[in-house]
């Protein structure tokens, strides 16, 4: 065959057979699913666990296959409902293993199923559902802070950001704080985290150094299921808050007043109450009542200033010799008073026996007759007096009488013989036999006083003069006379007494003079006598005159008149004093000493014209309603008076005090009222703001403005306004009393522009009273030969231990500029370089160094500390400030190396450590490693362990803590103590570094029950599924080894109860029944250790177990039962009385609820009785003719709550008995019988009708 043909005929067979394919291609069906585009799963599900179950449809019966990731997580199994497998076309998807979602790079696997014929299913997302299963994880296992102790409150703690984190999706964490040691009371009110939702702290309470320096606390975070701790050590700082206080000093001293000057009296003492930074304690007097006492500001000494402390001293006597000094400690801040308290000290100045008694005068006269008798009284020419100025303990005395030449006189006696302090002495006859004028007519003797503690005396010369007495006596005519004198008598005679004398001559002659008052005088011839002036009924009412009757012989006699003076209402009332005057603080409404007017009536006592009443007639300023006066007492009392409405501070009120009498008299006086300014008003500025512009080339102390205020109130210090700037500058300063503004210190536009000034300006009253205003200060800007620093040493050496403030050198400088002002200054370019050469961080350091700007001095300004820096080097410069053009600036370098001293403390890399041990740790183990460094050259660190609880050991070499005795968790959960390390050079220095040890739990106690009741009643009716009570157990352990698990099983039986495993409720779980089992003894097992979430006891468990004894309490389910289903009884008609029946039943309950009570129904069962608890019945009521049977119920009720009841019935049948008579119907009839009846005929039948008894009738004639 022709090549071409053939390959014709080949190629559209070909084309048939591709033909072919396609059509028979084109009815093949492509497999599809129902699979889900979502398929969601939790994680932690156990492998095998179905998750979809998937249809797959398409010829030729396709199957479904997984491939990529998914096949990590799912597999594809049959469906086990399918009977015939190979056509089976549902597929379950399980999981393969269990998922842990936080293992998975992401939440969800996309992947698209394959058949087995080649095509593909659709997409599908395979979701992994995060579960709760991880615990939040903290940042770090110990937090620690360091605050001041002024840290405000409210405040939350800075770079105390507390993190944790949670591997579970979406998680929320809540934050809470507690304290690590439950025994640390309060410490839970000072640190709260308030946002719980993030690792804040806030200090809510005011802190204090004093009290509590450190505070531990426990942060825990909870996810809504599983908690976790960190440990919270916040460290406070001292800060200087608070005053010092006085310690171990007597407030109460004595000294003698002849004590020498600077003689120790005592010592008071205070100390730095702030025990972080204490500082230096300096002392003095702020007031001593007696200006008498000196203090030493260092040491607190308290002595004598006083050159001569003499009790006797007015000021201290006028003290009682009591003197008080206040006295004030302060604390000494850089060469400054801070913060001070104060204290009075009383010293009492104890009296000594310095002052002899001494007279008044040294000589006196004194005359006696010499015919007196005992105890007469001397006559003296003046008052006699003596006085001790010593106290009382020592200014006793006595008094005695001696001769010229120190014998006892014994004439007279001295009254009083002895006294205290001082005395008026009297003389009075003591021997009138020595008393002889013709033997001596004069005697001169002394008064001695003696002190009687110190024997010293004084003595006082007295003349006696003794005078003569004649023979006969003048003799008057009556033993006495008397008199009455009208008060208004005038000057003239009133009454003639004369008396006789026997004696012949001139001794006979009489004259006559008169005693005891000048009103009155004699005529000393005629014996007459006369009012010599005007008599006073309100002074004296009665005079006692003695009427001296004198004969040539100078012999006299005496007789008493006796002058009655009559009163008459001559008296006006009279002010004493005229004026008064007072002291009224404005605003007060009372003075400061009570003003009280008083006048006095002349007049008789009591009487109407000596009653006085007071009133205010006048007051100056307008301002009579302001005061009111006791019309009774005369007590005046103000109003609120304001000092600032006042034209004078002086209100002069016009009092009158006017009597009852009739015509009224009356008087006036003057009140004074010194009105005192208070501090009501405060300082008041012109303006509320003032601006100010100047250059900043100003020189200092230039004047800048003056601020101005005023201050209402009218008196000094009130009104006296006093300026000081609130702002703390010291760029300006201003003067306290004109408020002038000054420039203090240069000014540079370039450092500071503007100024914000407040201006205080303050009274002078006490508390004073403020304002403030603002000063704006703009400073403008202003702008050749620059200064050549000469340097003298550049490289200085000094010990670390160098005072602060020592002089280290001086720099120098010239300028060719005449006006040139030169500064010097330390750059702060400083350069430190530590004992490795490097330059220290410019962060860590503090200028350790100042320079006297004007002389170039430098001085060490802070302590140096050579473990922080070995060299130092010091950018130094000088400054021209009049520069207007150029630099003006000129530089240098010195270069300082410290030299080392052992003051570098050791130091531990931490201060806290933080140790968790299991209680069952080993005995000897090594459970930590403290090492401390000393920065101090050739130095080596030793260490020794403080431990109260004795627990732990540490090798002093190396610092390995070691465990001594065994742990127990329930005893000391926590345990802190201390560890010292200490250098070994010369003085020793040490430091502590506090290990705080949690003791982990370990599983070594068993639970015990709590609250278990060994009889437990339930009642027998109680419904299946009942919890009838719970166990509750404690266990000493914590965690896991807390966690209890519960079993049950009831002694010699099936139980019907059953107990929950975890939570210990005891459930019913078949019905009870009282009558089948009354008990159930319960024997109840707890076994600790238990694994909740898996569900399983883990080995190492402990276990303790109980026993119950449930009684199954009755409940009234059982009715009564009759023992017959019916009672009958027959009774005669004729018993009243006796017991007919008795029923009986039975009640399987118990108690109330088988107690059964009894009683009838039905009308019948009114002829009977029951008793309602025995059953037994009776007869109620008479019987008779109550013939026939009687049924009626009878009801047995139980006691139950509710009751429940049977009955049955009761038939009595009542027979009759003969006791009636017959009786007719008709006792009386008439009948007619007609004449040819038959005789056995009945004539009438009573019986006919009715069923009757037997009756014999008998017929009987009347």
């Amino acid at each position: 065959m022709d090549l071409a043909i053939s390959n014709k005929i080949l190629s559209k067979m070909l084309s048939i057979i591709f033909i072919g394919l396609l059509l028979m291609l084109g009815t093949v069906e492509a497999a599809t699913s129902d699979l889900p585009q979502q398929i969601k799963v939790k994680e932690n599900q156990n492998p095998g666990t179905l998750v979809a179950t998937v249809e797959v449809t398409g010829s030729n019966f396709p199957k479904l296959t997984l491939v990529g990731d998914i096949l990590n997580y799912l597999k594809v199994v049959d469906n086990l409902s399918c009977t015939n497998t190979a056509s089976c076309n549902k597929f379950d998807l399980v999981t393969i293993k269990e998922i842990d979602r936080e293992k998975v790079p992401i939440s969800y696997i996309t992947f698209i199923p394959k058949f087995t014929d080649g095509s593909e299913g659709n997409i599908c997302n395979f979701i992994i559902i995060d579960e709760n299963d991880n615990h939040p994880v903290f940042g770090s296992q110990r937090y620690k802070a360091t605050i001041p102790e002024d840290f405000p409150v409210n405040n939350t703690i800075p770079n105390l950001q507390i993190t944790a984190t949670d591997a579970d999706e979406f998680p929320t964490l809540k934050y809470s704080l507690i304290p690590a040691d439950q025994n640390s009371k309060g410490i839970e009110h000072y640190m709260k985290i308030v946002d719980k939702l993030k690792g804040v702290i806030t200090v809510v309470k005011e802190l204090d150094y004093e009290t509590r320096n450190f505070f531990e606390y426990i942060v825990q975070v909870f996810d809504g299921k599983f908690t976790s701790n960190a440990s919270v050590w916040i460290q406070v700082e001292d800060v200087q808050d608070k005053p010092p206080a006085f310690i171990h000093s007597c407030s109460v001293e004595k000294i003698k007043e002849n004590s020498n000057k600077g003689t120790l009296i005592t010592k008071v003492t205070a100390e730095s109450r702030d025990r972080g930074i204490p500082n230096d304690i300096g002392y003095e007097i702020i007031n001593d009542s007696c200006s008498a006492f000196s203090i030493s500001n260092n040491s607190g000494e308290i002595r004598i200033e006083s050159d001569n402390l003499d009790r006797e001293d007015p000021v201290i006597d006028k003290l009682n010799g009591v003197c008080t000094v206040e006295i004030k400690a302060y604390e000494i801040k850089n060469n400054q008073k801070g913060d001070s308290v104060t204290k009075n000290i009383t010293i009492f100045v104890e009296d000594v026996n310095d002052n002899d008694p001494l007279f008044n005068k040294k000589s006196f006269t004194a005359k006696v007759n010499e015919n007196t008798t005992k105890d007469n009284p001397v006559t003296i020419n003046e008052i006699i007096t003596v006085k001790d100025e010593d106290t009382v303990e020592y200014s006793k005395f006595s008094l005695s009488l001696k001769t010229l030449d120190g014998k006892p006189f014994t004439a007279l006696k001295v009254i009083p013989v002895e006294s205290v302090i001082e005395t008026t002495i009297a003389l009075s006859v003591n021997n009138p036999d020595e008393l002889d004028y013709e033997k001596e007519k004069q005697m001169t003797f002394k008064i001695v006083a003696e002190d009687k503690a110190s024997s010293k005396a004084s003595e006082a010369n007295v003349t006696l003069e003794i005078l003569p007495v004649d023979e006969f006596l003048p003799q008057f005519s009556q033993q006495k006379y008397q008199v009455n004198v009208s008060e208004d008598k005038t000057v003239g005679n009133l009454i003639t007494i004369t008396a006789t004398d026997d004696d012949s001559g001139k001794d006979g002659e009489v004259t006559y003079a008169i005693f005891g008052d000048n009103s009155f005088t004699i005529d000393s011839k005629s014996g007459t006598i006369s009012v010599s002036k005007k008599l006073d009924y309100e002074k004296v009412t009665f005079y006692s005159l003695l009427v001296e009757a004198t004969d040539g012989g100078n012999r006299k006699a005496t007789v008493d008149l006796d002058v009655f003076v009559k009163g008459i209402n001559d008296n006006a009332p009279i002010f004493r004093p005229k004026f008064y005057t007072g002291l009224l603080k404005e605003g007060k409404t009372s003075f400061e000493y009570e003003i009280t007017v008083q006048a006095t009536d002349a007049d008789k006592e009591n009487s109407g014209n000596s009653q006085v009443k007071y009133s205010i007639v006048n007051a100056s300023q307008s301002l009579s309603n302001s005061f009111s006066i006791n019309a009774q007492n005369g007590i005046i009392t103000p109003s609120n008076i304001d000092y600032e409405s006042l034209t004078d501070n002086v209100i002069q009120l016009v009092v009158k005090a006017e009597d009852n009498g009739k015509p009224v008299k009356e008087d006036t006086a003057i009140v004074n009222i010194t009105v005192l300014d208070v501090n009501d008003n405060g300082p008041q500025f012109q303006e509320s703001f003032y601006n100010i512009s100047i250059k900043e080339d100003l020189t200092e102390d230039s004047w800048l403005l003056n601020i101005t205020a005023k201050d209402n109130d009218k008196t000094s210090p009130f009104n006296r306004v006093n300026f000081r700037l609130k702002t703390q500058t010291s760029v300006f300063r201003i003067n306290s009393e004109d408020g002038s503004i000054f420039l203090s210190s240069k000014l540079n536009h370039e450092d500071k522009s503007f100024y914000n000034l407040t201006v205080l300006a303050t009274d002078g009253g006490t508390p004073s009273k403020t304002a403030t205003t603002e000063v704006n200060v703009i400073v403008e800007d202003v702008n050749d030969e620059t200064p050549e620093l000469i340097l003298g040493k550049t490289n200085i050496e000094l010990y670390e231990n160098i005072t602060v403030n020592s002089y280290i050198t001086s720099i120098k400088a010239t300028d060719k500029d005449l006006n040139s002002k030169l500064i010097f200054n330390i750059s702060q370019e400083t350069i430190e370089i530590n004992g490795k050469g490097r330059e220290v961080n410019k962060n860590t350091i503090v200028p350790y160094f100042e320079i006297d700007h004007n002389t170039g001095n430098i001085t060490l300004k802070e302590k140096l500390d050579r473990e922080t820096f070995e060299r130092i080097i010091l950018k130094v410069e000088v400054s021209d400030q009049n520069t207007v053009v150029g630099v003006g600036t000129a530089t240098g370098f010195l270069t300082i190396t410290i030299k080392d001293i052992n003051d570098c403390y050791p130091v531990f890399r931490e201060n806290f450590t933080l140790l968790n041990l299991v209680e069952n740790y080993p005995v000897g183990s090594i459970i930590a490693t403290l090492t401390a460094t000393d920065d101090d050259k050739n130095d080596f660190v030793t260490y020794k362990i403080l431990d109260s609880s004795n627990k732990f050991g540490i090798n002093d070499k190396t610092g390995e803590i070691s465990l001594k005795t065994e742990l127990d968790r329930e005893e000391n959960p926590n345990i802190t103590f201390n560890v010292v390390a200490s250098d070994s050079l010369l003085p020793t220095l040490s430091s502590t570094a506090t290990v705080f040890v949690v003791v982990e739990d370990f599983n070594d106690n068993a639970p015990e029950f709590q609250n278990l009741v060994s009889i437990l009643p339930v009642p027998e009716d109680t419904s299946v599924n009942t919890t009838i009570t719970t166990i509750t157990t404690t266990d000493k352990d914590i965690g896991i080894h807390a966690n209890v698990s519960y079993t049950l099983t009831v002694s010699g039986g099936n139980s019907p109860f059953k107990i929950d495993k975890i939570t210990g409720e005891i459930v019913v779980i078949s019905e009870l029944d009282r009558e089948a089992v009354d008990k159930y003894t319960v024997i109840i097992t707890a076994q600790d250790n238990y694994d909740y979430k898996n569900n399983f006891q883990k080995p190492g468990w402990k276990e303790n177990t109980t026993t119950i004894l449930i009684n199954v309490t009755d409940v009234n389910d059982n009715p009564p039962v009759f023992k017959s289903d019916k009672y009958s009884e027959n009774v005669q008609e004729s018993i009243s009385t006796g017991i007919i029946l008795t029923v009986a039943t039975t009640d399987e309950d118990i108690g109330e609820n088988g107690k059964v009570q009894y009683s009838l129904q039905g009308k019948e069962s009114v002829l009977f009785k029951m008793d309602p608890g025995t059953g037994v019945l009776s007869i109620a009521s008479d019987l008779t003719n109550k013939i026939g049977v009687k049924c009626f119920n009878v009801t047995a009720k139980d006691q139950g709550n509710p009751p429940l009841s049977s009955t049955t019935s009761i038939c009595i049948n009542i027979t009759d008995i003969n006791n009636n008579n017959p009786k007719f119907e008709k006792p009386n009839d008439t009948i007619t019988i007609p004449e040819a009846v038959i005789s056995t005929e009945p004539i009438m039948d009573h019986s006919s009708h009715i069923v009757m008894p037997s009756f014999v009738f008998t017929l009987c004639q009347f």
